[in-house]
Order: structure tokens, then C-alpha cells, then sequence
């Protein structure tokens, strides 16, 4: 069992390097979440997360980037 890193996630998407730029996205509903956790997943960048809404329950199943429950 091995433990997931910025830099092994980068390396297996066939990048030579995790990217350190810092990136911002503005909104994190059905399609930014999306965007935002495909981006993470491939190791790419450094994030600032813009979202000023307020999560709806009825929001929930559509939602990548959801709070804690």
C-alpha cells in the first residue's frame, strides 16, 4: 500500500514534474469541482479555491467538491 503524492500523481500522468505555479478558480459547482479535482488528480499546480456560495443540500449527488457531512 503506498500513499498518493503531488509528485507520483504528476509522474504517472506522464508529467516530469509536479507544477508549483499557484492558479485560482472561481466557482466550485458541478462543472468547476470537476475541473478543480481533475487538476488535482494530476498533480498540476498550486490552488486558490473562489467560491462565495452557499452549498444547498439539494446540490449534493451533482457535486464534486462537497463539505464534510
Amino acid at each position: 500500500v503506498f500513499r498518493p503524492t503531488k509528485t507520483l500523481a504528476a509522474k504517472t500522468n506522464g508529467y516530469e514534474d509536479s507544477d508549483n505555479n499557484l492558479y485560482s478558480i472561481v466557482g466550485l459547482g458541478t462543472l468547476g469541482g470537476s475541473v478543480f479535482m481533475n487538476f488535482v488528480k494530476t498533480g498540476f499546480g498550486k490552488w486558490m479555491l473562489i467560491d462565495s456560495d452557499v452549498f444547498m443540500p439539494h446540490n449534493f449527488l451533482r457535486h464534486i467538491a462537497t463539505p464534510s457531512l
